[in-house]
Order: structure tokens, then sequence, then C-alpha cells
């Protein structure tokens, strides 16, 4: 059994933890057994220990004592918020994921430590790119979309009006709402349902 060691440097409300959360009520817990350490606590945080998979929060000692019991350091967002992680990771030859969710140039600091990441998983092939004109291997570069919980969400649909379509994210110029506008106008353009 794989001992994989989670961190989650987020608010503990938004989108990378509720998609741990996802991740960790799935994964199957005879191959790898999970624990988290987490910087703020939230209602995605909540949910994870409400599942019973181990959760503490974050501060160096924590980090120090969790490291040694774990195969995997896997960090829950991008290389800039985990810089300690990394280290502790490479220095107690720990292998070390990187779930980069976000598409932007990489700090000099983060230049650096890329090279001491094992693996990167990317939320699309965008991310990946990104990733690639940034100098990291395509081979080290695992796309994996996140999951969606779908309980509890009803469309109302309605037989003469057309189709709709949305986006699902804070407002946040990473988050790519231009584009989806722009996307938008064109296929209002070309289908006039």
């Amino acid at each position: 059994m794989r001992k994989v060691l989670f961190i989650e440097s987020g608010f503990g409300y938004g989108g990378a933890s509720k998609c741990l959360f996802l991740l960790l009520e799935y994964i199957d817990r005879s191959k790898i057994e999970p624990q988290v350490l987490y910087y703020n606590y939230g209602p995605n945080i909540q949910l994870i220990e409400e599942i019973g998979i181990l959760s503490k929060k974050y501060c160096f000692s924590s980090l120090f004592f969790s490291i040694f019991r774990v195969d995997v350091v896997y960090i829950n967002n991008e290389i800039y918020s985990h810089f300690f992680n990394i280290i502790f990771a490479k220095f107690f030859r720990k292998r070390c994921i990187c779930h980069v969710r976000g598409i932007r140039s990489l700090t000099r600091r983060e230049k650096i430590l890329k090279s001491w990441i094992d693996e990167f998983v990317t939320v699309s092939n965008t991310c990946k790119e990104n990733l690639v004109q940034e100098g990291i291997s395509p081979g080290k570069i695992r796309v994996i979309y996140d999951g969606i919980e779908q309980d509890g969400i009803e469309l109302e649909r309605k037989a003469d009006s057309g189709f709709r379509i949305g986006v699902v994210g804070r407002i946040d110029a990473e988050k790519g709402q231009d584009i989806f506008v722009m996307a938008a106008r064109e296929i209002v353009k070309k289908d006039t349902r």
C-alpha cells in the first residue's frame, strides 16, 4: 500500500480543495493510504475529514513528522505555495507530484524547483502546453480532467429555447471567462437557434 501525503495550500473552499475531496472520496483505499495537510480549514476540508481521511493543520512540525511516514508527496496546487514541501520531498527522497490548475509563467523560484518534481498533473491540454512552454518535459506531465459532482444538479430543459451554455468558476482572469464570452459570441453567430 502506498502512503500519500496530500498538501492543500488553498482556502479550503475553492475548486482545488473540492476536487481534492472528490479524488479522496473515490480513491481506492486498499491501494492508497491518504493523509492531508491543509493550510486553511474550510468546508471542503471538513468533507475530507467526514469521509475518514486523517487531516492536520499545516505547520513545519506536521510536515516534518508526516513526511517520514509517506511514499509520495502530492501538492494540490501550483509550485509557488509549496516551496518548503518540495524541498522536504527532495531531501527525504520522496516522490513529488504537483497538480497544476492554472496557466501562467513560472516565477524564478518555480523554474528552479520544477526539476525537483517527479510528475505534474494538469487539468487540461492547455495547462500541459503551458508547462511545456515553461521547459517541463511533456513526459513528466499527465492530463487528468477534474471531476464534477453531479449530485443535486438539475437542469431545466426547454425544447423551444435552443441551447444554453455556461461556465463555472470564480471570476478571475486566470479562469478565462473572457475566452468563454468570445467563444459564446462565435457560437451565437454560427447557430441562430
